[in-house]
């Protein structure tokens, strides 16, 4: 899905204002005029915060947007007549001022709203990991020169906006808004906008098929996949496999995670966030989190639970403990606003041909090691005992300096994985696999041939062949499937193969009664694999399930053969 839009959107603000309306039946918070008009600096009354509770004053931080810091430096507003404002920041290099057109003063004024309704308690604390942000202010200095910027999606049902009030599941999402307020920040081009949102889809299947969805020739990519990964090892390799993927495009995207929540009853309150967010600090990914500020908050006040999450269709009116509401998407959407807007400040603060010619000698690539310049350590190597008295003696390193912030560095990529075991010289290269998806829009997964299975009819008995084979069916329009519900019907594929990897994406579950496949390569039965579709595990999602590695290059055939009672394939990937 991709759309594409010019010239000014509503606001953020009025978007939700308007989509509030008429939500009474939801439950949803009674004042939406406080939601959608912010309290005035200048007001004498204790402003509600967003969350329908009355704070004193000040509570959450100040009333405007008076300090900017960083590490070392702080920004402070102050007029300079009637046609703008300065900033001036102040830091190791110096006093830098900043002068402030009127339409950065309607976009910071807009933001200083927003951070009295939130309070900066809120931004504080949804901050998981900020980093250094270059690859982000690398892309907001493009934006702020007039250029296009291509902006992409990858999520779960939260981003495909399930169960959110009738009318609201597009523009009220919290990308949707979002991209209203960057297409508002950068109206001198029209930027293009792709959300991917698939329900019970993670990080296994879009590291592997996300350019089924997105064109490759992205600036900047946001993740919502914390709810729909479980939080275990495979699925953080494949995370981490993802953020590879997407850092080492030609164009070398910047990529922010947002993370959601749940909180079902039956599940851990924490996710796949945790894990997401070790390899987020380990690759530099700047990590935003609703969970950070409004899971306290809404345990210290559960009577608003049901106004921050959706309704489930059946029965009427019970809370989705899995989807936002609207009101959950607007404060992720503000998350992401607000910590952008930080960075845009940080970038017009250093915008001096030297910020520029700096920020160019960063390059996004894997670093891979030059054993003749630096060495290498091997693993319980002995030492020579002259070696040993060098180390002993050395003091050079007190004279060393930009530890971990050498410029031409900031986008390096590390050579390995997070949870690969050190090796002197590994590395894991770019890996963009062939996808055929049915949810995809480029390479359609098809069933080559089928065969008919058996019939268990209601008494019990078998009746071999009268089955039906595999099929195409959907339970909704983003959970696509090739489906047999009869065992011992086999479907076949044809697949290329390069580097020799083929693997299925399927549904694990405890409440559909999912069962088992066999499959194999060609007319290699011997050497077959096991996919179990049911599992313990609360919750229903996608995985992947490697069939065999090290196969020749070229085309084959994988068969699979239903050993239960029904079975659920979404994509084939080869690598």
């Amino acid at each position: 899905m991709r759309w594409k839009r010019g010239g000014p959107l509503p606001t953020i603000l009025a978007v939700v204002a308007a989509f509030l309306i008429g939500l009474s039946s939801n439950r949803v918070y009674d004042q939406t005029s406080k939601l959608t008009e912010c309290p005035s600096s200048s007001s004498n009354d204790s402003p509600s915060s967003w969350l329908g509770i009355t704070r004193p004053r000040g509570w959450g931080g100040s009333g405007s947007m008076g300090m900017y810091k960083d590490d070392d430096s702080s920004s402070e507003m102050e007029d300079v007549g009637s046609g703008g404002r300065r900033s001036r920041f102040g830091g190791k290099g110096g006093e830098v001022e900043v002068a402030k057109g009127e339409r950065e003063m309607a976009r910071d004024a807009k933001m200083e709203e927003i951070l009295e309704l939130f309070g900066q308690a809120f931004f504080d604390k949804s901050v998981s990991y900020s980093g250094t942000n270059h690859r982000l202010r690398r892309i907001l200095r493009r934006a702020l020169a007039g250029e296009s910027i291509s902006i992409a999606v990858l999520g779960g049902s939260i981003t495909g906006g399930h169960n959110m009030p009738e009318g609201a599941s597009k523009e009220g999402t919290f990308h949707a808004q979002f991209f209203s307020w960057f297409e508002q920040t950068f109206p001198d081009a029209i930027h293009s906008f792709h959300p991917v949102g698939l329900g019970a889809f993670g990080s296994a299947y879009f590291a592997n098929c996300f350019l089924e969805h997105v064109p490759a020739e992205l600036d900047l990519v946001i993740l919502d996949l914390a709810v729909n990964d479980v939080r275990d090892d495979d699925f953080h390799r494949s995370f981490d496999h993802l953020l590879r993927a997407l850092l080492t495009l030609p164009s070398a995207p910047a990529v922010v995670t947002m993370e959601f929540f749940a909180i079902p009853g039956w599940i851990p309150m924490t996710t796949a966030g945790s894990n997401q967010l070790d390899s987020s600090r380990y690759l530099d990914i700047p990590s935003l989190s609703l969970r950070n500020p409004l899971l306290p908050e809404l345990l210290l006040h559960p009577q608003r639970i049901p106004d921050f999450y959706g309704r489930l269709p059946f029965p009427d009116g019970v809370v989705d403990p899995r989807h936002p509401s609207l009101r959950g998407h607007f404060a992720a959407a503000n998350i992401l606003a607000y910590h952008f807007w930080q960075q845009i400040l940080y970038v017009e603060a250093h915008n001096s041909e030297r910020d520029v010619a700096l920020e160019k000698l960063a390059v996004s690539r894997i670093g891979m090691v030059d054993e003749e310049k630096e060495g290498v350590y091997v693993p319980r190597e002995a030492r020579t005992k002259e070696q040993h008295e060098i180390w002993n003696t050395d003091r050079s390193f007190r004279k060393e300096t930009n530890w971990g912030s050498r410029n031409e560095d900031l986008e390096v990529v590390p050579r390995m994985a997070l949870l690969d075991a050190y090796h002197p010289s590994k590395f894991v290269p770019p890996s963009v696999p062939q996808c055929m998806s049915l949810s995809g829009t480029r390479k359609k997964l098809t069933i080559l041939s089928t065969t008919k299975g058996n019939r268990v009819d209601e008494k019990g008995v078998t009746h071999f062949g009268e089955g039906d084979g595999w099929y195409e069916w959907q339970s909704s329009p983003d959970k696509k499937y090739i489906i047999s519900k009869s065992p011992k019907a086999e479907v076949t594929f044809a697949i290329t193969v390069g580097l020799g990897d083929v693997k299925l994406w399927y549904l694990r579950s405890t409440d559909f009664g999912l069962g088992i496949v066999r499959c194999w390569i060609d007319d290699d039965e011997s050497h077959w694999t096991r996919l179990d579709g049911n599992w313990d595990a609360q919750m229903s999602i996608g995985v992947i399930g490697t069939i065999q590695q090290g196969i020749s290059p070229g085309d084959h055939l994988l068969h699979c053969i239903l050993e239960g009672s029904e079975f659920r394939i979404s994509s084939l990937i080869t690598g």
